[in-house]
């Protein structure tokens, strides 16, 4: 099955496969992939009159959009920071027997992609 232009998928190979881009915030000129522009704009920047860019997925997640339990309610597009985590009063803050920890899971590196050819997806 052809992928729809658009698509991000994730990859647990090394290269970008034939017909796919890696989300890493390219430049890319409008004239050459107009059908991926006609769906994503400017919407990861670009010049506003002849380049667009990739989504920018090196070093990050992507979030649905909307609102969420735990995340600011995000916009199509928008890039969030990532949470800050600290001590509340009242939290023992010199204590050994209370042991600092990262809020941060461990890390796979994989590629995330983007298609540039395949089929241009229907509204409905």
């Amino acid at each position: 099955m052809d992928p729809l232009i658009g698509e991000i998928r994730l990859f647990a190979f090394n290269f970008v496969p034939e017909g796919w881009m890696a989300c890493n915030g390219q430049v890319l000129e409008i004239q050459h992939h107009e059908a991926l522009f006609a769906l994503i704009g400017f919407s990861y920047g670009g010049d506003g009159i002849r380049t667009f860019c990739l989504p920018n997925l090196q070093g990050r997640a992507p979030i649905g959009q909307g609102r969420g339990s735990s995340v600011p309610t995000t916009e199509w597009g928008q890039a969030v920071d990532p949470p800050l985590h600290g001590l509340v009063e009242g939290d023992p803050q010199d204590d050994p027997d209370f042991p600092r920890w990262r809020a941060t899971p461990g890390f796979l590196s994989m590629s995330w992609c983007i298609a540039v050819q395949g089929v241009f997806p229907a509204r409905t």
